[in-house]
């Protein structure tokens, strides 16, 4: 695997995993939450995993737009910027 390939991979990855974490937030009256388990019970498991999959050109787009020192301040890639990068897009642009 390439190291672009690899980036691709885990920014997927994190995605997916930060979307589960939102699933199965308490409580259940945080706005972010509310669109992602709204879009699990429409779309079903698989389908939103795939939907969320296909965010990572953009989350990547994003990332690779900031200048070190905002990626300095933007946190850990996939504890900090790609949570809260999926939260803010649920948040302006649902799913």
């Amino acid at each position: 695997m390439t190291e672009d390939e690899k980036f691709i991979a885990e920014t997927s990855a994190c995605l997916w995993e930060s979307a589960l974490n939102l699933i199965h937030r308490m409580p259940h009256d945080i706005a972010e939450v509310e669109v992602i388990r709204s879009s699990l019970d429409r779309m079903g498991s698989a389908a939103l995993r795939l939907e969320i999959v296909e965010l990572t050109p953009r989350c990547i787009r994003d990332w690779k737009g900031l200048d070190d020192d905002q990626q300095a301040d933007a946190g850990c890639y996939d504890y900090d910027f790609v949570p809260a990068w999926l939260t803010k897009h649920l948040l302006q642009k649902g799913l």
